[in-house]
């Protein structure tokens, strides 16, 4: 048996979620809309079509947000998909795409907006040679950036560290300051 590539990926989403997802997908990140194939179609969920894969949006009554999952695209031009996002419109951003050269390229767009909190994830040697590369960009970045991300509670499981993150985005919008892995409240 020889597999030749991926069809598709499923994430899931509440039920009514099909707007918001044709909003994101298609609208923002430029996914085609496929259809459903007729069996399928009452269930809910919408599909669209990346290349030659696909990705489903699947309905779960009872959803609750995934820890791990999700799809990751890999962007030609990080620069018009931070103008696509409206980046100045976010308090927050965390970056960690496994590719060197893309957290860079990532890195380097986030340098240019003012969004106060931009998290990178990965070890401090790795925050080091991305800020090295970065050059005077760095010097925009730095004092808002908190890398490694993550507030420290004490985990190692990808669980854990999904939860410190999370943690630490909702001290910061929350009014805590956030250093080193430790929130503070801010009067």
């Amino acid at each position: 048996m020889e597999l030749r590539s991926i069809d598709h990926v499923q994430v899931a989403g509440p039920p009514g979620c099909e707007a918001a997802a044709r909003t994101f997908y298609g609208d923002l990140l430029g996914l085609r809309e496929i259809p459903k194939p007729p069996r399928l179609a009452s269930r809910g969920g919408v599909w669209f079509r990346l290349g030659t894969q696909e990705l489903h949006v699947g309905i779960e009554q009872d959803f609750r947000p995934a820890l791990k999952a999700h799809p990751a695209f890999n962007c030609v031009d990080p620069d018009a998909l931070a103008q696509a996002l409206e980046l100045a419109h976010f308090r927050a951003a965390v970056v960690m795409s496994h590719h060197l050269a893309s957290d860079l390229a990532y890195l380097s767009a986030l340098a240019q907006t003012t969004i106060p909190y931009v998290g990178l994830l990965g070890p401090a040697v790795r925050r080091e040679k991305l800020l090295s590369d970065l050059g005077a960009a760095a010097h925009r970045l730095r004092p808002r950036l908190h890398a490694p991300v993550g507030l420290a509670l004490g985990g190692r499981t990808p669980e854990s560290i999904a939860l410190a993150i999370v943690a630490e985005l909702h001290a910061f919008v929350h009014g805590c300051a956030t250093t080193a892995g430790t929130a503070v409240a801010v009067k």
